[in-house]
């Protein structure tokens, strides 16, 4: 059963990129024949919009999920060139904030009232020290990093991978001491923000992040012969790194 949820998964992503190209690819050959389109659809947020929409279709447009916060980003941007009168860009940083106060305040409490039905933990800001340390012992992983950082070390021993979300933050996961099944995914988005993953060296690491003006660094030793466990990165990395180590 687990396989086929994971081919149909994959199947179903495959799918809506594909539609995503081919809608793209569509209106830029309507644009090389002379027709007339909005220049707003040509610029650089639209690309934040095409890859939140992309992540949300992963996941069935999940209201807890980074892809909300990637698509909202493009649309405040894209109204610069869409209202150009209107001067939107000078109010994007008071709405980010008080965006991320709601997200946090309510995004919260909609997820306590979520965990009955689910059977993992959610954590945001309110619920770690951001920029210290801490120990965690929960099976699944779900957290937001708003303009903070947040260190964690899971100790959990049937540890399930799960969702890490830094905007203007960062995120340093400790995963030494967990133990996970033979093959884990773990979903990491993040906006102008940077990950930092440290792991057993007999890990093999499969990447499946979409990285725009980012990218990851595996800096841990080869090591020869096979791996015990597989850890896929899934996810979207705007302006942001993604670093695997051994060592803390």
């Amino acid at each position: 059963m687990k396989n086929h949820f994971y081919n149909s998964h994959s199947q179903s992503s495959k799918f809506v990129v594909g539609a995503f190209l081919v809608a793209f690819g569509s209106v830029f050959f309507l644009k090389q024949l002379g027709t007339i389109l909005p220049d707003w659809i040509f610029k650089w947020p639209m690309i934040l919009i095409i890859v939140g929409l992309i992540t949300g279709a992963k996941h069935q447009y999940r209201y807890d999920q980074g892809w909300l916060i990637i698509t909202l980003i493009g649309f405040i941007f894209l109204t610069k060139y869409i209202f150009p009168d209107l001067h939107i860009v000078r109010f994007i940083w008071p709405v980010a904030i008080i965006t991320a106060g709601v997200w946090i305040i309510f995004g919260k409490q909609s997820f306590r009232r979520e965990k009955k039905d689910k059977p993992y933990y959610y954590s945001s800001l309110e619920d770690d020290e951001t920029d210290h340390a801490t120990d965690s012992t929960e099976e699944r992983l779900d957290d937001v990093v708003v303009f903070g950082a947040i260190k964690k070390t899971i100790l959990s021993k049937n540890f399930r991978g799960g969702e890490a979300v830094a905007i203007f933050g960062g995120v340093e996961l400790n995963l030494v001491n967990a133990e996970i099944p033979n093959r884990m995914e773990l979903e990491i988005t993040q906006i102008f923000g940077g990950t930092k993953l440290i792991i057993p060296s007999n890990w093999e690491v499969v990447s499946e992040v979409v990285t725009i003006f980012g990218g990851m660094e595996d800096k841990r030793r080869r090591l020869n012969g096979s791996f015990d466990k597989t850890l896929v990165l899934q996810g979207t990395s705007i302006f942001g790194g993604i670093e695997i180590h051994t060592y803390a």
